[in-house]
């Protein structure tokens, strides 16, 4: 039997200056090869929770209690370094607006350049060649 590749058990995440829980207690695991979509009301919290398993919650806001394990990492105690390997390459999100995905002063290739020179040991040319095929 094969374990969880996520497992989110009693997450809660709070402000920094009110500790009350804008996120409650929410818990899943995710398989391998297992596709899961979040549905909710908005303002539910399903954005923050996808923010707290990528470590980018907004200034303020906090995981005030629980666990996110990813491949046997606790995401809640991992270093800056290890969550900026983990993102974009083992773990991501799709923002459901895509006027919120991509920045719009900059051109989509340009972006899709700069992940892939993050992310992957690419020289300018060699992504410049990939984001073409990319698109």
């Amino acid at each position: 039997m094969s374990k969880p590749l996520l497992s989110v058990s009693g997450l809660g995440i709070s402000t920094v200056q009110d500790p009350r829980s804008l996120v409650n207690s929410v818990s899943f695991e995710i398989m391998p090869g297992e596709a899961v979509g979040v549905v909710g009301e908005s303002g539910s919290g399903k954005t923050l929770t996808a923010l707290s398993i990528l470590g980018l919650l907004p200034r303020g806001v906090a995981v005030a209690g629980g666990s996110i394990v990813f491949n046997d990492i606790d995401l809640t105690k991992a270093d800056p370094e290890t969550m900026r390997n983990l993102r974009g390459s083992d773990i991501s999100m799709v923002y459901q607006d895509p006027m919120t995905a991509l920045n719009p002063v900059y051109t989509i290739g340009f972006q899709i350049i700069e992940t892939l020179r993050n992310h992957f040991d690419m020289g300018p040319t060699q992504a410049h060649a990939r984001a073409l095929e990319l698109l």
